[in-house]
């Protein structure tokens, strides 16, 4: 073999290199890319309540690939939200419910008027989202409290169920909680790590807090 030879075999080898590698490479590149923070709370004036959220990002690409390429979305994206009290270590696990989502309500009616009531077969639609590449992201809720109630309430679907927002299996009586939130689209996962404080009996009284990993 000679030394032409040489060259196009060596070309030959770089040319399925790349024509392997390159597409590969964006299909990685394009992956989603999860972050979880602490999302404004939302206030209730009357009933008075508030209720603390999170943000779920997936991040866009950035720098050079951002010209050429998109950040794909994180299909089917859900979150799950553990509470570990920091005084007994007892845990409470609830399901996120997506903000942009609807409620698990229906709308029927009362004679001449028209009110809502829970729904039960509506609560999968609202644990997932297919999350687009966004600095935005969308916001999850995470727990609950009411004025004049000393413990909060973790907002999985089911606070729902009994009209008021309050489910006791979802009760937060604890003053203090370690969060950890996982947001999670096939394999992409992501944990978020935050402090709930939920010392007294008002609404302002609940407080998330992000910690740093």
């Amino acid at each position: 073999m000679n030394c032409s030879d040489l060259v196009g075999a060596a070309f030959g080898i770089v040319g399925v290199i790349l024509a392997l590698g390159v597409p590969a490479y964006v299909e990685w590149a394009r992956r989603p890319c999860l972050r979880i923070e602490k999302a404004d709370d939302a206030n209730s004036p009357d009933p008075y309540w508030r209720i603390v959220h999170v943000r779920v990002i997936n991040e866009p690409l950035s720098g050079r690939l951002s010209r050429i390429l998109l950040r794909n979305s994180a299909t089917g994206c859900r979150v799950s939200i553990e509470f570990r009290s920091k005084s007994d270590g007892k845990t409470v696990t609830a399901r996120g419910k997506w903000s942009a989502q609807p409620e698990p309500l229906a709308i029927i009616g009362y004679g001449e008027q028209v009110g809502r009531a829970y729904d039960p077969e509506k609560i999968p639609m609202g644990l997932t989202l297919d999350l687009s590449a966004s600095e935005e992201g969308e916001t999850v809720a995470i727990a609950i409290k009411h004025n004049n109630d000393a413990a909060a309430f973790a907002y999985d679907p089911e606070v729902y169920a009994l009209g008021n927002l309050r489910n006791d299996e979802y009760q937060l009586p604890d003053e203090l909680y370690e969060v950890t939130v996982l947001a999670q689209a096939g394999e992409i996962k992501s944990l978020g790590r935050f402090l709930l404080r939920n010392a007294g009996t008002t609404p302002r009284d609940l407080r998330l807090e992000e910690l740093k990993v």
